[in-house]
């Protein structure tokens, strides 16, 4: 676990899809969130969702919470 101020990364998602559903699913628990890619490339002409891996952050105090919430979405509890 990360005792800076900045932010962590908490977790990496495959793509900016799943980077963006695991990020919703932190802001709607308060939690802040910045997703950052690759940009290899966009999923379909017009859209904004990059197609190369990305990586969620979160500031440093929201780290334990952030893991946990996102452990529990993944198990479906």
């Amino acid at each position: 676990m990360s005792t800076g101020a900045g932010p962590v990364v908490v977790a990496s998602a495959p793509d900016g899809i799943i980077g963006s559903i695991m990020a919703g699913t932190l802001e709607s628990a308060g939690i802040p969130v910045e997703i950052r890619g690759t940009r290899r490339g966009w999923l379909y002409p017009g859209t904004r969702t990059a197609s190369g891996p990305v990586d969620i952050f979160v500031p440093a105090s929201c780290e334990a919470d952030a893991r946990a919430i996102l452990a529990a979405a993944q198990s479906g509890a």
